[in-house]
């Protein structure tokens, strides 16, 4: 077989026929990537966070994405899960896609019209379900690569934990455990407040992970504010290029996963949530900061600890702390806690009507600080 190698990115696979289908390389200039991305290995680009996903513009009348799925990291249950992804072809209702160990096809479809057609592939699942590596995309003889549609002007970074990632948000109730096809991060309240304020979003964020403890956890697992800035949060050495995207806001929205074995005690708790806010002000010098106290905490939760309360003292109290410091773009922003009346997801967390509401809280908070 005869190979013929475009600048442009493709490649022309010559068949017995001699109609070239044509093969899109993984990294094709074409394609637009949001979200963390690490570019060192030759075979293709992979990626780990949730929400991260890429879209390419084409012509021709076919399309087939070449995707594999890395190793990896049970869940608190010791289960491993294959990643979720979310595609979307031109108008079409998304469409959920497990990815398989057997097959290194994701998505394909053919008897399309000739074009111009607008793919895009989104990871709904988490961090912990495993890295993804892009190998490839096959597309129709004779079509053409588009120039990328140009990416939203406004930017947002979320830091989180469970909630932030989606976790069992699409759960039917409160007795289900997680699972890759009950997580959707697509309607989570940081992605529903993104696409509101026509913002790019980018999101960092790990199930379990606390600012100075874990909670349902192995023993000994980094905190989040030792995996922020890793593009492969478990791969140590791939570190994050902080100057390549810049968000006008951060949201930061941990503290839950502190609290679930008890007070982590005041001191120890504001000075390394403080040290973490500091971190992310010397990567963002602009941005808007917004400090979070998330939904699922509460008074009546661990028995006797009165979380919620504390933990809105101990978060108000660092932000004022840093204000007189002299940082005068960082705020406090506290979410209802969940109304049982709504639902819960998996393990009690929030579902789909919680992350409305916690989108269109933080969506008035954030038009209110910036005119968005």
């Amino acid at each position: 077989m005869n190979t013929l190698v475009l600048t442009v990115g493709l490649v022309l696979h010559l068949g017995e026929t001699g109609s070239p289908a044509v093969q899109v390389s993984p990294y094709a200039s074409e394609l637009r990537f949001s979200g963390r991305v690490d570019r060192t290995d030759p075979e293709g680009p992979r990626f780990a966070w949730s929400g991260t996903r890429f879209e390419l513009r084409f012509t021709g009348t076919s399309v087939r994405v070449r995707l594999r799925d890395l190793p990896k990291i049970p869940d608190p249950h010791g289960k491993i899960w294959p990643n979720r992804f979310q595609v979307t072809l031109d108008d079409q209702p998304p469409r959920q896609r497990m990815a398989s160990d057997s097959s290194e096809v994701l998505f394909e479809q053919s008897g399309l019209s000739p074009g111009p057609h607008r793919l895009e592939v989104y990871k709904q699942t988490e961090a912990f379900v495993g890295e993804a590596q892009l190998l490839g995309l096959e597309l129709a003889p004779g079509a053409r690569l588009l120039p990328p549609s140009p990416a939203p002007a406004r930017r947002i970074e979320f830091f989180g934990d469970s909630v932030t990632a989606g976790y069992g948000n699409e759960g039917p109730d409160s007795s289900c455990h997680f699972s890759a096809d009950v997580q959707n991060h697509s309607v989570t309240y940081g992605e529903l407040t993104a696409r509101a304020l026509d913002a790019e979003s980018v999101t960092v964020a790990w199930s379990g992970r606390g600012v100075i403890r874990n909670n349902d956890a192995p023993e000994g697992a980094p905190v989040l504010p030792q995996l922020w800035d890793r593009t492969l949060p478990a791969r140590d050495g791939a570190r994050w290029d902080f100057t390549s995207w810049k968000p006008d806001v951060v949201v930061v929205n941990l503290g839950a996963n502190d609290f679930a074995g008890g007070d982590p005690g005041r001191a120890a708790f504001e000075a390394g949530y403080e040290a973490f806010l500091s971190g992310i002000r010397a990567r963002y010098p602009e941005a808007l900061l917004v400090v979070c106290l998330g939904p699922t905490m509460s008074d009546s939760w661990p028995v006797g600890v009165q979380a919620r309360t504390k933990a809105r003292r101990y978060l108000e109290s660092s932000v004022q702390r840093l204000r007189k410091r002299g940082d005068s773009r960082v705020f406090f922003l506290e979410f209802a806690t969940q109304r049982p009346v709504d639902g819960y997801g998996c393990d009690y967390h929030p579902n789909r009507v919680t992350h409305r509401a916690m989108a269109t809280t933080l969506t008035a908070r954030l038009r209110e600080l910036l005119g968005w």
